[in-house]
């Protein structure tokens, strides 16, 4: 029982990055919406860095994606094997669950940040 925790958590990690993925794309969808409304120069190069910076976080999590499953293929391997992960592996683990949930702060703040800049009738459909 105790070596489905891992797999337990990398699966918790896998769907966290879906969500984060799936964030950026709604982020990105109302940055578009924005622009179509504006074509203020001041505007546009606020859209600019937020673009930028979403295009970053998506490639990021896109990176970590392909990291959670390496981690979920190995332990499942050293499960089918009968192999008790070591401490490096649950070290590996924690430290990548650390790392998600830190990236998960970090798109946290962009995500208020961007509602700042772009209050939602800037994208709002039913305010076109």
């Amino acid at each position: 029982m105790k070596n489905n925790l891992p797999l337990k958590e990398i699966l918790s990690l896998e769907l966290l990055l879906q969500f984060y993925k799936d964030e950026i794309a709604d982020l990105l969808t109302k940055l578009s919406r924005a622009l179509d409304k504006s074509k203020e120069t001041s505007f546009i190069s606020v859209a600019e860095y937020f673009l930028h910076q979403l295009v970053i976080k998506d490639e990021s999590v896109s990176e970590m994606r392909s990291e959670v499953r390496e981690l979920q293929r190995l332990m499942k391997l050293n499960l089918q094997e009968g192999i008790q992960l070591n401490n490096k592996s649950l070290n590996s683990l924690q430290g990548f669950s650390k790392k998600v949930k830190l990236f998960g702060k970090h798109l946290s703040d962009l995500r208020d940040e961007f509602h700042q800049a772009f209050p939602s009738n800037s994208y709002d459909q039913k305010a076109a």
